[in-house]
């Protein structure tokens, strides 16, 4: 099963599918997969993952089973998708691969490959309850599968022969009662033998029975002396009879059935195959193109380096041999200077041979966080929109501050490349001077080299947990600063510290635990290999005299844990650097928007026109669902057009389209005749400008902010300041024009930051699409009307798209679209709209003006004015 560790929190779900396919032979990429699994900001679901299984021909079912059955051989459940619950809440996804013994090989996606205890698994998988027909429950209770892992689980408790009776007592019973009372009376009957409770056994054989009989008779209010968690189903409605209705409880998979299904052009699985398949270069590729970069004569020469560095031992001991040997031999004091001499040389040669080694690593490091960021600027800029849709904003700035770790890849590589040679040369120095160590020699590197890899999957599961915790803490205390005025005001303190607590001492249980764990990894390792370490030094001096050569050998030996506990070290650094590097270079694996063509000739030679738009029966799908259907719409070169409709009726999906940011699912998008695809995207929206509160205001002066999207020949500045209503607000700010805004906008009121925005639009010149998206958010209605008025004034010749829920303004326009569950339901002036009465326009438009009236008609409202700072009251009408 490959190895397949996610790069972004919300990306389980794409990752395990990556291996499971892997596993089985078929080729995917992962962004690939991330789209068509739906993957967004709320991650992906099971239903997706199962059918992307079944679409790419791997014979997949969904399934709930009892979370006890889930490991048990007759249940059939391996290899599967399972859901855990993280530490968090959060649901995870992870692949169970297969079970031997109390060992389960899991690949789960924030860590990698590893193995984990059936117990320990069991107490993470997540419950799920449903409800079913009690005719199909008992139909899956009598089959082989429920009634096998009903058969073992009693056999284990050296139950088999009344476990015989019991069983063909419970399926002999037509209703569901025996069957889920069995199962419940075992479940606590395992809980309290794992507790030392109860023996296997006789004593186990007494308790089981009655606990089987207070099942059967047992009323849906009182379950007796089984307690209600152990049952895994429960009646929620009717009677034991045909009819009745359970509540089902277990752990869900998607299991699979054996091989992947050979491929069916026919069912479209050659054709999604090749959909995911791979076409980039792996992050591996990006690497080793980074490295290639700063030239791998460097790399090579450092490797050079390092076992130069590492024969040193063998210099360093045949020199302290030669002291031994020749200490007695120099009398006369020019003699013993000399020595010193040549020692100290010696000593300046392993230095002057050091010192390029570590600032070629040091260099390297700098020049892969170079070249990335440098790869970065020039790819980020052309990322799809749908790429940062889909992520969380949190990831993706914790990635921004990742970069630097880069520089560890080279120090980690330094220091397990020296501690490898070292370990190469101290094992043929002993050999070489006691052959007949070489089982002594070769267990010792084995156990200082694969002791650390052995332990390091547990380790790493235990790391992830505490990390989970901290990043669940981190959350809490983010949540709590953003609500901490809602908190206040409901007196929701007490409540705050509870769960506070309770997320706090989770982290440090969790933290105690890992410490432990490395502590005991670390005891048994350096336990074993100091144990082999002298092991290989007794056999020497049974089979050696006393001499320099033993002296020499005793060294070495001890040697041998120092340099496997610095090869440790780094291995146990390799899944932090490999998930760090996967998640950094994974923006470099996906296909980027193409530039756009120069212009023929700057927008100032040629008058700016309108574009043309043609909409061909195009659907757009997002997050598994239609946000848009069947929409054919054409639109002139220069007409201005109102889009309308309730809320999440379509209206900014429909702009977003226009804008490039939604591929369209079906049908076909032109603009001036040519599909609007690749560099036609870019193109479009340097001629096209976009106003909406999303619109991001940077912590830069109010001037920098105005003049973001323009390229240097911008309108009448006077002109903007004074269509946008600027004057006001710059008069307000302590440094006029050169105030900063804030990060977000934040200095500056709602409406305030509406009019920057309106304004930055207005700086830019050769508009022939603007488009407008609840533009004027946050201001009054007479400015609203004044400002759009100023905006069709100046891009009259443009093509305009505004979405607006004020029917009053969209009474003004040319045109007006009305949008209802994703499709355009009406289209036309809007005058000849509103007389008819049946149109869906008309009913917008009454349903607007008696909310209007209801709202502000209502004498029972009481009227606060805010102005200049000031409130005024203003006294209701006579």
């Amino acid at each position: 099963m490959p190895e397949v560790v996610q790069t972004s929190d919300m990306d389980c779900g794409p990752a395990v599918l990556e291996s499971l396919l892997g596993g089985y032979g078929v080729a995917a990429s992962y962004e690939r997969l991330r789209e068509l699994c739906h993957t967004d900001v709320d991650g992906t679901s099971i239903d997706r993952l199962e059918r992307a299984m079944v679409g790419l021909g791997l014979r997949a079912q969904q399934v709930l089973v009892p979370d006890r059955h889930v490991l048990e051989p007759e249940s059939r459940s391996l290899p599967a998708l399972a859901v855990l619950r993280r530490p968090d809440g959060f649901p995870h996804f992870v692949v169970l691969w297969r079970r031997v013994g109390p060992w389960v090989m899991v690949m789960d996606p924030a860590v990698g490959r590893r193995w984990m205890t059936v117990r320990s698994l069991s107490a993470q998988v997540l419950r799920h309850e449903m409800a079913l027909p009690a005719a199909a429950w008992r139909r899956y209770a009598g089959s082989e599968e429920f009634v096998g892992c009903l058969r073992r689980r009693l056999a284990r408790l050296q139950l088999a022969e009344l476990g015989r009776e019991l069983l063909d007592e419970a399926t002999a019973d037509p209703t569901f009662r025996s069957l889920a009372a069995l199962e419940a009376a075992l479940d606590t009957l395992e809980s309290l033998v794992d507790a030392g409770a109860v023996r296997r056994g006789a004593e186990a054989a007494r308790l089981m029975g009655s606990l089987f009989e207070h099942g059967r008779s047992s009323r849906r209010d009182d379950p007796g002396p089984i307690p209600a968690t152990a049952w895994s189903v429960r009646p929620i409605a009717g009677t034991d009879d045909v009819g009745a209705v359970l509540l089902v409880r277990g752990a869900v998979l998607v299991r699979l059935k054996g091989a992947p299904e050979p491929d069916d052009e026919a069912g479209g699985t050659v054709s999604l195959r090749r959909r995911v398949s791979p076409s980039g270069p792996s992050y591996r590729r990006l690497l080793l193109s980074l490295v290639r970069a700063g030239g791998g004569a460097v790399v090579m020469a450092v490797v050079a380096g390092l076992a130069a560095a590492g024969a040193m031992v063998m210099v360093e001991a045949m020199l302290l041999r030669g002291l031994l040997d020749v200490g007695h031999g120099l009398g006369r004091h020019e003699q013993r200077l000399e020595l010193v001499v040549a020692v100290t040389a010696f000593m300046l040669l392993l230095l002057l041979l050091e010192w390029p080694i570590r600032a070629a690593a040091l260099k390297m490091g700098r020049q892969l966080e170079l070249r990335l960021r440098l790869w970065a600027r020039d790819r980020l800029p052309r990322l799809p929109d749908r790429y940062f849709a889909s992520r969380l904003v949190s990831d993706m700035a914790a990635r921004s501050h990742q970069v630097s770790d880069l520089r560890d890849l080279p120090e980690v590589f330094e220091t397990t490349m020296r501690a490898g040679f070292e370990m190469l040369f101290v094992a043929i120095g002993i050999l070489w001077l006691d052959p007949g160590a070489a089982w002594a020699v070769v267990l010792s590197m084995v156990a200082a080299m694969g002791l650390p890899a052995l332990v390091n999957p547990w380790l790493s599961g235990a790391d992830l947990r505490v990390r989970t915790h901290g990043g669940a803490l981190a959350r809490f205390y983010l949540d709590g600063f953003l609500g901490l005025l809602p908190v206040r005001a409901h007196g929701a303190e007490a409540a705050m510290l509870t769960e506070h607590e309770t997320k706090l001492v989770a982290w440090m249980q969790a933290g105690l635990r890992f410490h432990q764990a490395a502590l005991v990894a670390e005891a048994v390792r350096k336990l074993v290999v100091v144990s082999l370490g002298l092991w290989l030094v007794l056999d020497h001096v049974q089979r050696s005299s006393l001499g320099v050569p033993m002296l020499l050998v005793v060294y070495w030996a001890l040697e041998l844990p120092r340099l496997g506990e610095q090869i440790g070290a780094s291995l146990l650094e390799i899944p932090r650097l490999q998930n760090t590097t996967r998640r950094l270079l994974e923006p470099l694996q996906v296909g980027v928007e193409a530039d756009p063509s120069p212009p023929a000739a700057p927008p100032s030679e040629h008058a700016p026109r309108g574009v043309a738009l043609s909409l061909q029966r195009v659907g757009v799908h997002r997050g598994g669902r239609a946000i848009l259907q069947e929409v054919d719409l054409e639109i002139r070169p220069g007409e201005h057009v109102a889009i309308v409709g309730e809320s999440g009726a379509g209206k900014s999906s429909l702009v977003g389209l226009v804008l490039g940011w939604y591929p369209p699912s079906q049908g076909e998008l032109r603009i001036d005749g040519e599909p609007l695809e690749g560099a036609a995207i870019a193109a479009l929206r340097r001629r096209c400008v976009w106003v909406d509160p999303g619109v991001r205001l940077w912590n830069r002066s109010l001037l920098s902010n105005l003049l973001y999207a323009s390229d240097g020949s911008s309108a009448s500045f006077d002109d903007v300041l004074q269509d946008a209503e600027l004057w006001p607000v710059i008069a307000q700010l302590p440094e006029g024009m050169q105030t900063r805004l804030g990060e977000g906008g934040g200095l500056v009121s709602g409406g305030e930051g509406q009019r920057v925005r309106f304004g930055r639009t207005l700086a830019q010149v050769g508009v022939e699409l603007a488009v407008l998206d609840e533009p004027f958010r946050g201001l009054d209605r007479p400015r609203r009307r004044r400002m759009l008025a100023a905006a069709r004034r100046r891009w009259s010749a443009a093509t305009m798209l505004c979405v607006t829920h004020d029917i009053e303004v969209a009474t003004g326009f040319d045109r007006v679209l009305v949008i209802e569950g994703g499709r355009v339901v009406e289209q036309g002036p809007p005058q000849q709209l509103a007389s008819r009465p049946d149109s869906a326009f008309a009913r917008l438009r009454d349903a607007f003006e008696r909310g209007q009236q209801e709202l502000w008609g209502d004498s029972r409202w009481r009227r606060l004015w805010l102005e200049g700072a000031r409130v005024r009251v203003e006294e209701p009408p006579a």
